[in-house]
C-alpha cells in the first residue's frame, strides 16, 4: 500500500535490519557485487569494503524519515522533502515492496546458479491472464516444499509474545515492523490447518499495541508503531517503541498499515471460520478503519500525517484493505452489529473512490505508467523512469498485485513486460540487495512460470541461509509465489 518505505538498521545481534521507507539523503558510499553462491554472500565494493551494512548503520522500515540508532542513541536521517519535489528522486533500496533508503550508487547483485528446468507431463491449468501452467510431479513436489520451509521457518521465528519478527533472534533485540508481519500472517494462513494459531496470537498482540489518539504522536486512533523486542534465552524481556531522530515515536505509514492488517484479518476468518474472534474484537477494528482513512486527501490516502506523500504502492494496499475490510464487516460484523453498516458503506465507497483516482491522478496520460508519488495537492512527488529501480519501476506492478487491474488484460501485460524489459529481476540482477518477493509474486499472477521457476531455484539457496539480506515480508511473498503455482497447476 503505498506500502513502501525507508531506512537502515542496526540489530544488537551483528545482523542489520532494513525495510521500507523514502528516499536518504545523498551518499558518497558505493555498494558492490553481491554473489550469491548457496553458503555465502559476500562483496566487493569499489573501496575493497564489504557492501553489506557495517555494524554501525542500521535502516528504519516505512515511509518517513529514516531512522539510524548506533548503540543507545537514535538520530535520523531526513529523506527527500516531505513536500512533493518534481524531479528525479534519490536512488533507493528496498524490501519486500517496502520503501528503504539507499546508498546514492546501486547493487548489482549477481547469482551464479542456472535455472532448473524439466518437462511437463501434467494437465496444463488455465491461469487468470489466459496462459497455462504445466508442472510434473516432481515440479510440483518443490514448490510444495518451498510453501512448507518457508512457513515453517516464518512460523518457527514467533516470540512468546506473539510477535512476529523481521529476522529471528533468541539473545540481544529484534525488530518488528507491523506491516511486514501482515504478510508473513497472510503467507501463514496458505495453510491455516497448521498455522491458525500462530496468526491468532500475532493478531492479539498487534491488537494490542494499537495507539490511542493520546498515545500516538499525530493523534490519530488505531495506528501502530514499530518495535525492537528485546530477547533474552529465546524469551521476551521487553518492548521499545522505535523512535526518530527528534524522539518521536515511530511508524512507516499509517495507511498501509492499518489497510494490510485489515487483509489478515478478512483471510483468518475465510480460512478459519472463527467469526467470535472477529466479533470480539470490533470495536478495535472500527478504530483501524478509522486509521487507515485518516490521510484520506482528494480520494488518495497520504502515508502518515506527518509524511504527507500519496505513494502508489500504499494506495493499491489501501485499495485491497478497504475491499477486505469491507467484506469483513458485511459477512461477519454487521450481521452481528447493524450499526457496522455505515463503515461497510464506507469502506465500499472509499474502495471505488481510490480505485477511480489512481486512474485519474496517477496513471500517465501517455498510457505507459503509473506515477509513483503525488504531493498532497496532486504534484508529482518522484518524476518517473524505468531505470529508477525504486520507486519508479517496482510500484508499476502493484496495481497488478492488489487487483486494481486483470493480470489478463493489455495494461497489466505491458507493465510487466516493460518490467522484465529493463530487469533481470529473476536472476536477481537488479540494483538493490534484497530479495524482493513482490516480483516474483507478480510473476506467478502472470503465469509467467519460466522467470517464477529461474527465481525460485535461485532463492532456494537463499532458504538455506535465512539471513541478511532476507527478511520476513520477502520470504513470505516468496513462499506465496510458491503456493499460488501450486493452485494453479493444481
Amino acid at each position: 500500500m503505498f506500502m513502501k518505505r525507508l531506512l537502515l538498521v542496526l540489530l544488537a545481534f551483528s545482523l542489520v535490519l532494513s525495510a521500507c521507507g523514502k528516499p536518504k539523503p545523498d551518499t558518497d558510499s558505493s555498494v558492490g557485487d553481491v554473489s550469491i553462491d548457496g553458503s555465502d554472500v559476500s562483496t566487493d565494493s569499489t573501496s575493497g569494503t564489504s557492501g553489506l551494512p557495517s555494524d554501525d548503520t542500521t535502516t528504519d522500515t516505512g515511509d518517513g524519515p529514516g531512522v539510524t540508532q548506533t548503540g543507545d542513541v537514535q538520530t535520523t536521517t531526513q529523506g527527500t522533502n516531505t513536500s512533493a519535489t518534481t524531479g528525479s528522486a534519490t536512488s533507493e533500496t528496498t524490501t519486500s515492496g517496502t520503501k528503504v533508503p539507499s546508498a546514492s550508487s546501486t547493487t548489482n547483485t549477481t547469482v551464479s546458479t542456472k535455472p532448473t528446468t524439466s518437462t511437463t507431463t501434467q494437465k496444463p491449468t488455465t491461469t487468470t491472464t489466459g496462459k497455462t501452467i504445466h508442472l510434473e510431479d516432481s515440479e510440483m513436489a518443490w514448490y510444495q516444499s518451498i510453501v512448507d520451509s518457508e512457513n515453517a521457518w516464518l512460523a518457527s521465528m514467533q516470540l512468546d509474545n506473539g510477535a512476529l519478527p523481521m529476522t529471528a533472534e533468541k539473545n540481544g533485540q529484534v525488530k518488528v515492523t507491523p506491516y511486514f508481519s501482515d504478510f508473513v500472517a497472510l503467507s501463514l494462513l496458505n495453510q491455516a490447518d497448521l498455522y491458525a494459531d500462530v496468526v491468532k496470537r500475532y493478531m492479539d498482540w498487534h491488537f494490542e499495541h494499537l495507539n490511542t489518539a493520546r498515545t500516538d504522536h499525530n493523534g490519530v486512533d488505531g495506528t501502530i508503531y514499530d518495535y525492537y523486542v528485546h530477547v533474552s534465552g529465546g524469551k521476551v524481556t521487553g518492548e521499545t517503541i522505535l523512535l526518530d531522530g527528534n524522539g518521536k515515536k515511530s511508524y512507516d505509514s499509517t495507511d498501509s498499515y492499518a489497510a494490510t492488517f485489515l487483509m489478515v484479518l478478512q483471510k483468518y476468518v475465510e480460512k478459519t471460520g472463527d467469526t467470535k474472534y472477529i466479533k470480539e474484537n470490533y470495536k478495535d477494528i472500527e478504530r483501524i478503519v478509522s486509521a487507515m482513512f485518516a490521510t484520506m486527501a482528494n480520494g488518495l490516502t497520504l502515508a502518515k500525517p506527518d509524511y504527507r506523500i500519496k505513494y502508489l504502492m500504499d494506495n493499491c494496499e489501501v485499495y485491497e484493505g478497504m475491499v477486505a475490510g469491507a467484506k469483513l464487516f458485511k459477512d461477519v460484523l454487521v450481521p452481528a452489529y447493524p450499526e457496522a453498516k455505515t463503515t461497510q458503506d464506507k469502506l465500499e465507497k472509499g474502495a471505488a473512490d481510490v480505485a477511480r483516482c489512481i486512474e485519474e491522478q496517477m496513471w500517465n496520460k501517455s498510457g505507459e505508467y503509473y506515477q509513483p508519488a503525488l504531493g498532497e495537492g496532486g504534484e508529482i512527488a518522484y518524476k518517473f523512469s524505468w531505470s529508477n529501480f525504486y520507486p519508479s519501476a517496482t510500484c508499476q506492478l502493484f496495481p497488478i498485485i492488489h487487483g486494481l487491474i486483470d493480470p489478463s488484460g493489455d495494461r497489466a501485460n505491458d507493465l510487466y513486460d516493460s518490467f522484465c524489459q529493463h530487469y533481470d529481476w529473476e536472476n536477481f540482477n537488479i540494483p538493490d540487495t534484497f530479495y524482493w518477493g513482490s516480483n516474483v509474486y507478480t510473476a506467478a499472477m502472470m503465469g509467467d512460470i519460466d522467470r517464477v521457476k529461474t527465481y525460485m531455484s535461485l532463492y532456494e539457496k537463499v532458504m538455506k541461509r535465512h539471513a541478511y539480506p532476507l527478511y520476513n515480508a520477502d520470504a513470505a511473498k516468496v513462499c506465496m509465489a510458491a503456493y499460488l503455482i501450486t493452485q494453479l497447476a493444481g
